[in-house]
């Protein structure tokens, strides 16, 4: 992070803490704090009350809750899902063995 500009570093700070939503209203938790649980090891609603106090109060939002804490694990799976490589078509005779001549294209074993 030290290569950016800290100016760059500021303003990403300030946006990221601009655009964070209060989920719990009671907790003042965040739909940030959220996701870094998420990103800490929390599973389920239950997770979040035991490490935010999320739902302990009122109540009223265990489904913002929820929705946001599966978005958060969507996107950890996602991002931890290796990508696949683009198949590649692989020749059957090499022009140096013509087929039917016994040896494998790589030479002799």
């Amino acid at each position: 992070m030290r290569d950016r500009p800290l100016v760059d570093q500021l303003c990403d700070f300030l946006f990221s803490w601009r655009t964070s939503l209060y989920v719990c209203v009671c907790m003042a938790v965040t739909d940030r704090q959220i996701r870094e649980a998420a990103a800490a090891g929390a599973r389920n609603l239950k997770d979040l009350r035991r490490d935010l106090g999320v739902t302990s109060e009122c109540g009223n939002c265990a489904t913002h809750a929820r929705r946001c804490l599966a978005e958060a694990n969507e996107s950890q799976r996602k991002a931890a899902k290796p990508k696949r490589l683009p198949e590649m078509e692989i020749p059957i005779s090499d022009s140096r063995h013509p087929r039917g001549s016994g040896e494998p294209p790589f030479g002799p074993l």
